[in-house]
């Protein structure tokens, strides 16, 4: 349980306590509010399952290709630069 809660609390205190407006309004910020959308989190959420189970199973293609979904999901702005 205190494995879950500490790598809950440091997002959490980032979160209530930090002032992120700069971020926010950053080049990367924008970028992250255009293309950042519910599907690509969606997509990374999958991909980090993927990498869990790949990481369960010693299986060194699913953390690649997990990694790549990820990597790709951050990419999509740049890959597909239209679509929004």
């Amino acid at each position: 349980m205190n494995e879950i809660r500490s790598a809950f609390e440091p997002s959490f205190l980032v979160i209530r306590l930090a002032t992120l407006e700069p971020q926010k309004q950053s080049a990367l910020g924008r970028y992250l509010a255009r293309y950042m959308t519910h599907m690509m989190e969606a997509a990374r959420l999958v991909a980090m399952i993927i990498i869990a189970l790949g990481a369960w199973l010693q299986s060194p293609a699913a953390l690649v290709g997990g990694f790549l979904v990820i990597v790709l999901a951050w990419m999509r702005g740049l890959l597909l630069p239209g679509k929004t």
